[in-house]
């Protein structure tokens, strides 16, 4: 809904598709001159490889993120079920 209210300065509507998941990652501040933050992981790998299938507007989450909201108290997110999805170097996805 928040991003919906945006309009790009042409005019067209401005459409966000995110990827996530859940799981471990490690991060580590990376550089000599420019540093930055980066982080590491099989589940960010999930996450963008989530954010390439997902259909522009939707966010794209993986079952074990799906079952984690779920399973909170706190779950005021209405979840659909989508086709799964074929992710190089992890097979059929869900």
């Amino acid at each position: 809904r928040v991003v919906s209210a945006f309009n790009n300065p042409m005019g067209n509507k401005v459409l966000l598709r995110a990827g996530i998941d859940a799981g471990p990652c490690a991060g580590a501040v990376v550089g000599k001159v420019r540093r930055f933050y980066c982080l590491y992981g099989d589940t960010l790998n999930t996450a963008s490889r989530c954010c390439s299938a997902a259909t522009p507007g939707y966010i794209w989450c993986t079952e074990r993120y799906a079952n984690l909201l779920r399973s909170s108290n706190r779950n005021p997110i209405d979840l659909s079920e989508q086709e799964s999805q074929n992710f190089k170097g992890k097979g059929l996805t869900r």
